[in-house]
């Protein structure tokens, strides 16, 4: 009964539900049925019955063995030619309809159902974008290094609470919808309190050389670059007694940021220190004592702030992203992170502020109110909100033994890679193990290989060129030069920090065209993926010793990869 009742808990229903639909059925497909049926009746009004639909095309639902082996597909393509068919379906966690235009096609061998992206943003359109010209002097000279000239609707609604206050702030927004850029602005309200007079833009440089009297110089050597006097980047005076530590969920993603930060803060006009604090670094206590800006781990910054500190009383802001894992195993670490912070804020009255950054969460409410969040500094944006609109389908494959099973698989991701590629558009595949890279990296080329118009060969090695292929050479393993070689390539933890970078750097300039890789790409690595691929939703649990299905939390994240 436990396992029974913790499934239906998961899927969202109601503990006093799950009890009663055990006492019906000790199945639990027919159990989520039974469930949904009973909500429809009492949902339904009294005085009259529900209209018969139109069409009764109303799905039971697969299998438990079925639902177990879907394929999730992501990407931001227009829909297809396909038509499209409302229906119910009753295995959703949440709810038990789909949107009315779902589209949905049958395989010999699986079933597709797309829901194409929304069309409603009507309301990010009525945002006034803010211009970066419009804030001040420090944060223009900081946003424009790294690209910004206005601020997205997203960017823009919050911008305000995040300059003008210190106040904590929750910001749950979908993936790709600029929260980093949120980041740097809580940042830059930090340096800004700390600046110990006004920045501005005076010239100190030397006089110019056109002021000269003529009479003293030559017009010839007026004109020579190496005569004329250059302006030198101006530093603000800021008193550097402080800190700032941004939370990442992934070492890999750490390290991106840290260049990123490094590249934004750490010439002038702020001169800041910036450092990383992962697995795969190794700082002495003073080189931490004297960064400004900190990026670590919840591991890492876990146990740096056990024992109280100089360094943990400097702190003036705590960056959190993602946030909403504190629903999963590593949210203990976490939540100890929180309650310290609030902790050492109180005992030694200085404010520390906390933003967090977060997917969107159906409780953000909840997440907000235990980071001490008040109701007007939550600020939520649904789907629509997305810079890039994204169509989701799921695949679930019919096949239950193995073998069939896996030749499904590797069939519909290849038919979706190749569909891609042929039209110019890179894919990320996401796989849930390190040998799997490997495979289905190999599986993709073969498959490519054995095709009889030879398109998809010549797709996937376009980018191949005599330059890439220098780069190619320097990789380490050979198994990953061959593939690179022709255009498909692998990434996961188990490589070394130079071969991932080599990797990620081949993919941002187009000489490979597809990329097998694990979740570590899925936090916060920006790859220029039109389209991703979730191939299998089951994840094995060493805790448990078996597998269990993928969070819907984690198939939005890596869906977020897309676009």
């Amino acid at each position: 009964m436990d396992y029974f009742v913790s499934q239906l808990l998961d899927m969202g229903f109601s503990l006093d539900m799950a009890v009663e639909a055990y006492s019906h059925t000790k199945n639990v497909d027919t159990a989520i049925s039974w469930i949904i049926e009973q909500q429809q009746r009492i949902e339904a009004p009294k005085e009259k019955p529900p209209p018969k639909k139109k069409n009764p095309k109303i799905s039971k639902g697969p299998s438990k063995a079925r639902a177990e082996k879907k394929k999730v597909i992501d990407d931001q393509s227009s829909s297809t030619g396909l038509s499209a068919v409302p229906f119910e379906i009753d295995y959703a966690p949440t709810a038990g309809v789909l949107p009315a235009n779902a589209i949905r096609v049958g395989y010999h061998d699986a079933e597709c159902i797309s829901i194409p992206p929304p069309t409603d943003t009507s309301a990010m359109k009525e945002v006034r974008r803010k211009s970066v010209s419009e804030l001040p002097i420090l944060c223009q000279q900081v946003l424009s290094k790294a690209g910004f000239t206005t601020l997205n609707p997203i960017q823009t609604i919050v911008h305000s609470p995040i300059l003008d206050s210190n106040r904590n702030i929750l910001v749950a927004a979908p993936t790709g919808a600029g929260k980093t850029g949120i980041a740097l602005l809580s940042m830059l309200r930090v340096i800004i309190s700390q600046l110990n007079e006004e920045f501005s833009l005076e010239d100190e440089a030397e006089e110019d050389v056109s002021s000269i009297s003529r009479q003293s110089i030559n017009y010839q050597e007026k004109l020579e670059p190496k005569k004329r006097s250059k302006r030198s980047p101006h530093k603000a005076n800021i008193d550097k007694n402080f800190q700032i530590i941004y939370i990442s969920p992934m070492k890999a993603l750490a390290g991106e940021l840290v260049g990123k930060f490094k590249s934004y803060l750490g010439s002038p006009p702020c001169c800041l220190s910036v450092k990383e604090v992962t697995g795969d670094t190794h700082l002495a206590s003073k080189d931490i004592d004297t960064a400004q800006v900190i990026v670590a781990t919840p591991e890492k910054y876990d146990i740096m702030t056990r024992r109280p500190s100089t360094e943990s009383s400097k702190t003036r802001l705590l960056i959190l992203d993602e946030v909403h894992l504190l629903g999963e195993e590593r949210g203990a670490v976490l939540e100890s992170i929180v309650m310290r912070t609030l902790r050492l804020s109180e005992s030694t009255q200085s404010p520390i502020r906390i933003l967090g950054l977060s997917a969107t969460l159906p409780n953000y409410q909840e997440v907000g109110r235990f980071l001490s969040v008040s109701d007007e500094d939550m600020f939520y944006f649904p789907a629509n909100w997305r810079p890039v609109p994204l169509r989701q389908s799921f695949v679930a494959i019919y096949d239950a033994a193995y073998k069939l099973q896996k030749e499904s698989f590797d069939s519909h991701t290849f038919n979706i890679v190749s569909e891609e590629i042929l039209q110019g558009r890179q894919v990320l595949v996401f796989v849930h193990s390190r040998n799997s890279t490997i495979e289905s990296g190999r599986d993709i080329l073969m498959r490519a290989l054995k095709d009889a118009s030879g398109s998809a060969k010549s797709m996937l090695e376009k980018g191949i060129t005599k330059k890439a292929l220098e780069q190619i050479s320097k990789l380490s393993l050979v198994e990953l030069r061959q593939l690179c070689e022709r255009g498909v390539g692998f990434h996961h933890g188990g490589m070394t920090a130079w071969d991932r970078r080599q990797v990620e750097k081949l993919f941002k300039e187009g000489k490979i065209q597809v990329l097998c890789c694990t979740a570590t790409l899925a936090w916060g690595v920006n790859l220029p993926a039109a389209t991703v691929v979730i191939k299998g939703t089951q994840v094995y649990s060493s805790d448990k010793g078996q597998y269990v299905p993928l969070d819907i939390l984690s198939v939005q994240q890596i869906f977020g990869r897309a676009g």
